[in-house]
């Protein structure tokens, strides 16, 4: 039995759709969401699995960055049949040790937001699941005290 339910969405509305329900909270932190894929980029994938991975880059992305810290999204084709999508801030980043042990489940990288904000590490290892689910790949690079650049692969329609 298949449960996925994969269609066809434009990858600039989802995003969209998510930055605008990050709009306020942004705010409040004095981050700046900006969304850069080209409006006719059309994706393969099951919509609501797309759009928890995307809340929670860019719920991860608010919650490790200070005031006038900026969260770029942005998609590349990479081949005829992969994009690749980054949510890139410019927070505090992550130490290697931090770095390495995310997407494990026997790590525990958890750790508060500027503001406190908590956090389990639960999310991004079912990031890692809904990306791998569909054949992609998910990783990040991070410097401490300046930013971090998650990437995730999709397939292209």
């Amino acid at each position: 039995m298949n449960w996925l339910s994969i269609i066809f969405l434009r990858l600039n509305e989802i995003v969209a759709k998510i930055l605008n329900l990050y709009q306020e909270p942004a705010k409040l932190k004095g981050i700046t969401l900006k969304n850069k894929i080209f409006a006719d980029l059309i994706i393969k994938y099951d919509q609501n699995m797309l759009e928890t991975i995307i809340r929670n880059l860019i719920g991860n992305a608010v919650k490790y960055c200070r005031e006038d810290d900026i969260i770029v999204v942005s998609a590349d084709q990479i081949s005829e049949k992969l994009v690749q999508i980054s949510v890139a801030d410019s927070g505090i980043g992550m130490s290697e040790e931090i770095l390495s042990g995310l997407f494990q489940i026997d790590s525990d990288v958890k750790r508060a937001g500027t503001n406190d904000e908590p956090s389990t590490g639960l999310g991004l290892l079912l990031c890692k699941e809904f990306v791998e689910l569909h054949g992609g790949k998910i990783w990040a690079i991070s410097l401490k005290d300046k930013g971090s650049i998650f990437y995730l692969t999709i397939p292209i329609a």
